[in-house]
């Protein structure tokens, strides 16, 4: 008889929970379904048509930004906001220990633009700094399109 009450009364518990969560879920679901939300593959290159290189991008719900480039030693973590119509800004920030220690902080600040058909694209620049003192800055675009498992 306890265990039926208890059992009850977690089971009510878990319907007022449920019943008070569908705002959160709401919210949840609408960052899920965001079109910038997922997994790009990404060529991007200097302004000035350096040869293209390609990177990985991570865009979460809420938020969350996770890039890896190629030959380069660590990933960049940051963030992005959704900004007008299908357009969003973003910024990285990688440590870059190829020359020694202190690591050189690299930031990158941009606009991407959701496209069409799973397609994203837009610019970013870039500036290097080591103990606060920027030493290298550029300009770059890139075009990106959606990984998919299937």
């Amino acid at each position: 008889m306890l265990l039926a009450v208890a059992s009850a009364a977690v089971g009510a518990a878990g319907l007022t929970a449920l019943g008070s969560t569908p705002t959160a879920a709401a919210a949840l679901q609408a960052e899920e379904d965001d079109p910038l939300v997922g997994t790009w593959d990404v060529t991007f290159s200097d302004v000035d048509a350096d040869a293209p290189r390609h990177a990985t991008a991570l865009f979460l719900p809420g938020g969350g930004l996770l890039n890896v480039q190629e030959n380069f030693p660590t990933a960049g973590l940051g963030t992005w906001g959704r900004g007008e119509s299908n357009t969003a800004s973003f910024k990285v920030v990688q440590w870059d220990y190829r020359d020694g220690i202190p690591a050189a902080r690299v930031e990158l600040t941009g606009k991407v633009h959701s496209g069409p058909e799973d397609t994203i694209f837009g610019t970013y620049t870039s500036a290097v700094s080591r103990n606060g003192v920027v030493f290298e800055h550029g300009s770059f675009k890139f075009f990106g399109e959606r990984l998919t498992a299937g």
